[in-house]
């Protein structure tokens, strides 16, 4: 059987790929009379995967509270962002949805946006978080690490406890906090800074007001703040006595002489059940009489 033959027949089908994206088939097909072939060429239009949102280290979150991190990614087709938590550095673990992790994706024609939301749990003080965005395995990126940091309110966990003390006596107050931010701490002296009259000395979480008592019912206020809270603890500082005032010394009776010796009653805020008063002699061959009326002494010189 002869068969005539004249050349081949030549198809070129051109593309702009711009106008494509992800994967195609191309069909060409050839009949002649009852013949017919077809070839398939296969055309993947991707292009590379560009993070254009990635996510942010967040500020201390206290349990049961949620904090949002956020992933976009662009390419052609859109990529699929998968969110891992970086447990171990060398073994991620992808994260599924359950009732602690929400996760939301938004899809374009050449976007994808993803919002992982997650419940701050008791567990761990300290997680690492990612995306990854992939358009079907030709081209991926890696977003950085995220932290997410368990926080703590403030605590007074050493309250400065109540002074009594004499006036002119030095007084001690400590105070001792936890909390995560670490909280800063101050004094407050009947509500306001301490003066010139008191020095504080902190370190870390422990702090020490110095001073002198001067006045009753003093009020001590130790503040513990960070970025959820501020604790307080008051104390009072009270004066149970001062000292008495000079003594006073009457004239001297020109008859028999004769000599007062008297003492203001001191402050306190105790009962005085009794006073120490005694007479002393520079002269111990000198023996004078006297007498003690509470807080006076009087004495009596015949010679």
């Amino acid at each position: 059987l002869a068969v005539g033959f004249r050349g081949p027949s030549i198809s070129q089908l051109n593309l702009n790929t711009g106008d494509l994206n992800g994967k195609h088939l191309f069909n060409c097909t050839a009949e002649l009379s009852q013949y017919v072939s077809t070839a398939t060429a296969i055309v993947n239009a991707y292009s590379p995967v560009n993070l254009t949102i990635e996510p942010d280290t967040t500020d201390p979150v206290l349990v049961g509270f949620t904090v949002s991190f956020l992933c976009e990614a662009e390419s052609i087709p859109p990529p699929t962002i998968t969110w891992f938590r970086i447990s171990d550095p060398g073994n991620p673990v992808q994260l599924v949805e359950d009732t602690n992790i929400t996760i939301t994706n938004t899809i374009s024609s050449t976007m994808t946006s993803s919002n992982l939301s997650v419940t701050v749990g008791g567990t761990e003080d300290f997680t690492e978080y990612q995306c990854f965005a992939d358009n079907a395995g030709f081209f991926n990126q890696t977003s950085r690490i995220a932290n997410l940091t368990r926080g703590f309110k403030a605590v007074i966990t050493q309250d400065p406890r109540e002074a009594i003390a004499v006036i002119d006596e030095d007084v001690m107050f400590n105070c001792s906090v936890s909390g995560f931010p670490q909280p800063m701490i101050n004094w407050t002296v009947d509500g306001n800074p301490p003066d010139s009259e008191f020095s504080v000395i902190t370190a870390d979480l422990d702090s020490t007001l110095m001073g002198v008592a001067r006045n009753n019912n003093t009020q001590i206020q130790c503040n513990a703040t960070n970025m959820f809270n501020t604790a307080q603890s008051i104390v009072v500082l009270i004066l149970i006595a001062g000292p008495p005032l000079a003594p006073s010394i009457l004239p001297i009776n020109p008859g028999p002489r004769e000599a007062l010796i008297q003492w203001n009653e001191p402050f306190s805020l105790i009962d005085i059940l009794d006073y120490n008063v005694a007479l002393v002699s520079m002269d111990t061959d000198a023996i004078m009489p006297f007498t003690v009326e509470g807080l006076s002494i009087r004495v009596n010189e015949t010679d």
